[in-house]
């Protein structure tokens, strides 16, 4: 998984080991109420050096049907499930196909796994911390639809006075803007211009070097 671009996460890791020594009855000093703690997690990193602890960029929170706002592996699915799936079948998309995707740990569950597996879906997650300049959205929309949004509930506000923007009247907001800001042309173009599809790798704008030690000359 990690030659795809999914990094173990810390806790994944643990739980994992938490489950591996319930199953065999395996008695440790490290567990911390029955969890490995970080003396454990010390003492792993040690074992094998080769494995290197990394930090990913800050998440904001995402529109999404948990209750809290924000993509949970939950919502993930259920997209699988329900628009992703449907939409390969409706225009007889060959399979296996390719799924980019952020890395967040919602696309790394036991569950997902074994779907994208049945249903013959590869997914790849883009470099973390270059949203900038590899993710499509962040390259060809994010931008005018903030300022669109920003536009938009001023002029909602003025003419709803003195209401404000709630979870009730976010959604219609949000499609307003949506609907007027964007267009298929806008998201193929995200995918050209990061160099996704059609694939080239010279589209890519890397200001900061090319992520591989070789930086421009000053």
């Amino acid at each position: 998984m990690a030659r795809k671009g999914f990094p173990v996460h810390r806790q994944n890791l643990i739980l994992s080991v938490e489950k591996v020594i319930e199953a065999t009855g395996r008695e440790t000093k490290y567990l911390l109420n029955g969890t490995p703690g970080r003396s454990w997690f010390q003492g792993f990193l040690r074992r094998h050096p080769k494995i290197k602890q990394k930090y990913a960029e800050s998440r904001v929170p995402q529109v999404g049907r948990s209750d809290s706002g924000w993509i949970t592996s939950a919502v993930f699915y259920e997209d699988i499930c329900n628009h992703f799936l449907p939409y390969l079948k409706s225009h007889n998309i060959q399979k296996p196909v390719i799924a980019f995707v952020d890395g967040h740990r919602s696309h790394l569950t036991k569950e997902v796994n074994q779907l994208r597996d049945k249903i013959g879906v590869i997914l790849i997650s883009l470099l973390p911390n270059t949203t900038h300049i590899r993710q499509p959205a962040d390259v060809s929309m994010f931008r005018p639809l903030k300022a669109g949004w920003v536009s938009e509930v001023r002029n909602w506000k003025f003419e709803n006075f003195p209401k404000d923007v709630t979870r009730s009247t976010f959604g219609t907001i949000l499609k307003f803007v949506f609907d007027k800001l964007t267009s298929e042309k806008t998201i193929r173009n995200g995918f050209r211009k990061i160099g996704l599809y059609p694939f080239n790798k010279n589209n890519v704008d890397y200001p900061q070097g090319d992520f591989c030690g070789n930086y421009p000359e000053k």
